[in-house]
């Protein structure tokens, strides 16, 4: 969480999003934060935890052409390969569609 030039940079979950997976994600945590934002509150920092499988979708509320994509697998599941060498990758329909969509596509 961050401000330059008047400007706010927090994390907003981009619920529209055609590749998010999870529709009963509760972005709540989210809605809260930029509230403390918008009301003036000093946020130094913000974590969330994902505790469901999914793909979920943000973008930096500053600048909304700048967008990060979460992948979240199961804890008995592996991570998609490309992941082995570097937690960040560029997005892609391949890389999207590496992710299991359940414990038994692993």
């Amino acid at each position: 969480v961050t401000s330059a030039a008047g400007v706010d940079h927090f994390p907003e979950y981009v619920s529209d999003s055609m590749f998010n997976t999870d529709p009963s994600f509760d972005y709540g945590a989210f809605a809260t934060l930029k509230g403390q934002v918008v009301k003036g509150y000093e946020v130094s920092s913000f974590y969330h935890v994902f505790p469901d499988p999914g793909i979920y979708v943000f973008r930096d509320a500053g600048d909304i052409a700048k967008e990060t994509v979460v992948g979240v697998v199961s804890p008995v599941v592996d991570c998609p390969r490309a992941f082995l060498t570097n937690p960040i990758q560029p997005l892609s329909a391949a890389l999207l569609r590496s992710f299991p969509d359940s414990e038994e596509d692993a």
